[in-house]
């Protein structure tokens, strides 16, 4: 892989803290696309998409919306990591909103609820499969019955490209495979 070598002995040369910050709960991973950092996580009764600076870890923008995902066994906060392509960021909360936002602004582009666009029922563990974006359309797992089980939506407008699957919604991201 391009980049810079690490060095493979931690103990004579352990890595440096840059920066360090506390952050919401939740379970999404972090994405990195050239000096930003991306996730999602919990703020009391908002779900939110959360934007750093890769240098400082200082906030450059956050995309806040009224969710909150509780379990006592499977904890609290949105699960899924976002998916950036070409200077959109696609989230998916743990109640289901999917989300499309401007990487440098963070303004949001279009959103909708999974829920109420398939009559789906809403994971138990909460939605936790990141986006897929392929050929213009943002690919998810929404469970819906009647053929709306995976669900891609124009990554242009979020107007619904296709649907199809009977399946309930799994944990995992959708991919693609031949």
């Amino acid at each position: 892989l391009p980049g810079p070598l690490l060095g493979a002995d931690w103990a004579e040369r352990p890595p440096e803290i840059r920066w360090r910050r506390k952050v919401g709960a939740g379970w999404s991973g972090f994405v990195i696309v050239g000096d930003r950092v991306l996730t999602q996580e919990q703020d009391q009764g908002n779900e939110c998409v959360t934007c750093y600076e890769l240098a400082t870890g200082r906030e450059v923008w956050t995309h806040a919306y009224a969710a909150r995902y509780d379990n006592p066994v499977g904890g609290e906060g949105p699960r899924a990591t976002p998916t950036v392509v070409d200077g959109a960021v696609y989230t998916l909360g743990s109640t289901g909103m999917l989300h499309a936002l401007d990487l440098q602004t963070g303004r949001v582009r279009w959103s909708r609820d999974l829920v109420a666009d398939t009559g789906a029922r809403m994971p138990e563990w909460g939605y936790a499969g990141s986006p897929l974006v392929l050929d213009g359309v943002v690919i998810v797992s929404a469970g819906g019955r009647d053929g709306q089980s995976l669900v891609a939506y124009r990554t242009s407008t979020g107007e619904r490209a296709w649907a199809a699957g009977t399946a309930a919604a799994g944990y995992g991201s959708p991919f693609l495979t031949t």
